[in-house]
């Protein structure tokens, strides 16, 4: 994901009150809830990705609904946008979340789970992007993540469907999952999640030779190709 910080992020830098962002963040994590509802049942699950323009403010959300069973695309929603909040390692959320939630609004399928490019509770104060959206919309919510942000592993996970606990501040906040193929990858609880089936349902969703569960995969292929046709 490219990421990009324009000309005028040196002054929106210094009027962002980060102790107050902090604050909000501390107060949705606090919100979290590590299981599932009762009458969970995964019929539609929808990916959530953003990609960005290069040298460019201008960026597209990518939504992605799947039908699990029968393994294909119900619907698929993008939404262009300008960036007005730059990029700050631990603050993704408040650049990205804003336009997920405008998204989401335009699908017309129900939304089962969500799969957010980026980090659930595996942060440093337990809410990334898909935890500060899955408290938000109250949805069962599953961050992965492409390269690591916060905490260690003792090990690799070496066999495709194998995962090793992510310690983080001596908490086992997140998992590092083999994929079917490429680098490993990064789950963590969003919302209404335990991780034992974030992890699951993770690796059940990628399919053969592929990294990423298949909705998130899509959702970051084409907002990918997107962004360079439309902008």
């Amino acid at each position: 994901m490219c990421l990009f910080i324009n000309s005028k992020a040196g002054k929106i830098l210094s009027n962002i009150d980060f102790d107050k962002l902090k604050v909000i963040q501390k107060k949705l994590a606090s919100k979290v809830k590590q299981e599932l509802p009762e009458n969970f049942h995964l019929s539609i699950a929808t990916g959530l990705d953003i990609s960005y323009q290069k040298n460019s403010d201008q960026a597209v959300a990518m939504a992605v609904s799947y039908d699990v069973k029968n393994k294909k695309i119900c619907e698929e929603k993008y939404k262009k946008f300008r960036i007005s909040f730059p990029y700050v390692s631990g603050f993704l959320a408040f650049r990205e979340v804003p336009f997920y939630l405008r998204i989401l609004k335009l699908l017309e399928n129900p939304i089962d789970l969500l799969l957010v490019d980026g980090f659930g509770i595996l942060h440093p104060r337990k809410l990334g992007s898909a935890a500060h959206l899955g408290v938000l919309t109250n949805t069962p919510t599953i961050g992965v993540g492409k390269s690591k942000f916060v905490g260690n592993v003792n090990t690799q996970p070496n066999t495709p469907g194998e995962w090793i606990p992510i310690i983080y501040k001596n908490k086992q906040l997140g998992a590092l999952l083999k994929p079917n193929m490429g680098k490993n990858i990064y789950i963590s609880v969003g919302n209404l999640i335990d991780l034992k089936s974030a992890v699951k349902i993770s690796y059940d969703l990628i399919m053969p030779n592929k990294r990423l569960p298949e909705p998130l995969f899509l959702a970051d292929r084409d907002s990918k190709e997107l962004v360079n046709e439309i902008l």
